[in-house]
């Protein structure tokens, strides 16, 4: 394929993480490819550190307030269109919806091939969604993070093309950044004889910290050496704090609040647990992986198609059904527990590592280019 000539669009809702880090990973496997790209974030106000770190050969900040994020966004639309002019854009790829929209009604009268990048679930409940998604479809791919999120999308949507797109992380590039174990257990302020129970997550109602809480109230006098970290902060965090004094727990649950570079202390952990009723796809979990940690997990949304066959799984809110893979954990010897956690890095250097995803990516985006 020519490669001199080709400019993708590539539109982002904001710069947060995950958002920089995945956006990331499209740039860099369409320049790989020849593409050049140029990237748009939607909100956030320009930052030359942001620049400097975002993978693309143009970055474009449209500083836009959530105020002016809502209804028919006439002014962003019209920039839109302006940088598909200017550039002559041959492919638009957009994460979320509100780029998504943009996508579309800024390509309007073109024959651009869009990709809607989907990570959550209920992106096609809405039947206006739906009905403006239909007017393109000739020239729209839905793309899920996850099957479980491209099922949901399918059972919605009618005429539209779906695929499942599987995020990825950088292995090679966050491998090294992992603290070893007893700086990272430092950092955190965690004795070495302590056995830790750990989740890395906003503290809302969807990552459900509760039944992991409850969960390991029902080991804790029997394993006196266990403790349960709680990193991260969000709305539920006072409510938490009083389930663990009401459950006598101080001391032995903590939460954190909210660590810089949490990703690089996972080494810190015997065990990853995440109790997420609807995790799309759960980068937090491919941390783990990437830290070789065994994991115990819901058995829904993306989490089964992560992890695999080597994770150890609960019905989500089953407290009971959690505190027994908890004992399970705790009863394994180091090497068993260090196997697992194996297993689940081979796993994701096999599925999720960039090699992998710039495969799927490249692939999809030859056949939406060139259907031929």
């Amino acid at each position: 394929m020519s490669t001199a000539t080709r400019h993708a669009l590539h539109i982002v809702h904001g710069y947060n993480e995950p958002f920089l880090s995945l956006s990331n990973q499209y740039s860099r496997a369409l320049q790989s490819d020849g593409w050049q790209v140029t990237t748009v974030y939607l909100t956030g106000a320009a930052d030359e550190t942001i620049r400097q770190k975002t993978i693309a050969n143009n970055v474009v900040f449209f500083d836009t307030p959530d105020s002016k994020m809502k209804g028919l966004k006439l002014g962003l639309l019209l920039r839109i269109r302006k940088l598909v002019l200017q550039h002559d854009i041959k492919l638009i790829i957009a994460q979320r919806y509100k780029s998504l929209y943009l996508a579309l009604l800024g390509s309007t009268g073109t024959t651009i091939p869009v990709l809607g990048v989907a990570h959550a679930f209920g992106v096609l409940k809405s039947a206006s969604r739906r009905l403006l998604l239909k007017c393109f479809r000739s020239r729209l791919t839905m793309a899920g993070v996850s099957e479980a999120v491209t099922r949901d999308m399918r059972s919605h949507g009618e005429n539209l093309r779906f695929v499942a797109l599987h995020n990825c992380i950088d292995t090679e590039a966050l491998e090294p950044k992992l603290l070893s174990r007893t700086d990272s257990r430092k950092k955190l302020q965690l004795a070495d004889t302590e056995f830790v129970f750990a989740n890395v997550g906003r503290l809302h109602d969807d990552k459900d910290q509760a039944t992991i809480i409850r969960g390991f109230a029902l080991i804790s006098d029997k394993y006196a050496n266990a403790k349960l970290l709680l990193v991260g902060k969000g709305k539920r965090e006072t409510q938490y704090q009083a389930l663990i004094e009401q459950l006598n727990l101080q001391g032995r649950v903590v939460l954190t609040g909210a660590v810089p570079d949490a990703a690089t202390l996972f080494p810190a952990f015997d065990v990853y647990v995440s109790a997420s009723d609807r995790e799309p796809f759960g980068i937090v979990l491919t941390e783990a992986m990437l830290a070789r940690i065994p994991v115990i997990s819901t058995d829904c949304g993306g989490a089964p198609e992560v992890l695999g066959t080597h994770a150890l799984y609960f019905s989500r809110g089953d407290a009971p059904a959690l505190a027994r893979q908890m004992t399970h954990m705790l009863n394994q010897t180091a090497g068993q527990r260090a196997a697992a956690g194996e297993q689940l890095f081979a796993r994701l250097q096999q599925h999720f590592s960039f090699p992998p995803f710039c495969q799927r990516l490249l692939t999809l985006v030859r056949s939406l280019v060139n259907p031929s």
